[in-house]
C-alpha cells in the first residue's frame, strides 16, 4: 500500500536562498546500519513542479536527499535546474529515499514562484 505525501511551502514563493518543500518519512531507528536491516518507510517515487518567478532568471534549484544518518546531502541526479523568467519546470525523482526538499541557491528577482514535491511512501 502507498499513501500521498506531499509539501507546497504553504504556496507562498521560493525567493531566497534556503530549503524548501521537505519530504520526510520514518527514519531508520539506528543511523549506522551494519547488517543492510531497516525498517523505515522510504519515499518510492516524487514528482516536482517549479514555476519561475517573473524575475527569477538564474535563481538555481538543488535536489538534496536524506542520507539515514540524518544528513541532507545534494543529488547528481536530477540535475540542478537554473531558472529562467516565468517557465514551468516538473518531473520525476525516483527513490527510495528517507527524505527530499529542494534548496534555493543564487536567487534573483523574484526566484521561484511557486514550488511543489509530491510522493508516495511505500508502507509493508
Amino acid at each position: 500500500m502507498a499513501i500521498p505525501i506531499y509539501n507546497n511551502n504553504n504556496g507562498a514563493s521560493l525567493n531566497a536562498n534556503a530549503n524548501f518543500c521537505p519530504l520526510v518519512v520514518g527514519q531508520p531507528p539506528f543511523t549506522q546500519q551494519a547488517t543492510g536491516q531497516n525498517s523505515a518507510y522510504l519515499i518510492d517515487l516524487a514528482s516536482y513542479y517549479f514555476a519561475g518567478g517573473s524575475t527569477g532568471v538564474a535563481t538555481v534549484i538543488t535536489f538534496q536527499e536524506l542520507g539515514g544518518d540524518g544528513t541532507w546531502r545534494s543529488m547528481a541526479s536530477p540535475a540542478p535546474i537554473t531558472v529562467a523568467n516565468s517557465t514551468n519546470y516538473n518531473g520525476i525523482v525516483n527513490g527510495p529515499l528517507h527524505g527530499l526538499r529542494v534548496n534555493i541557491s543564487n536567487n534573483t528577482g523574484n526566484g521561484v514562484a511557486y514550488g511543489e514535491l509530491k510522493a508516495t511512501v511505500r508502507m509493508a
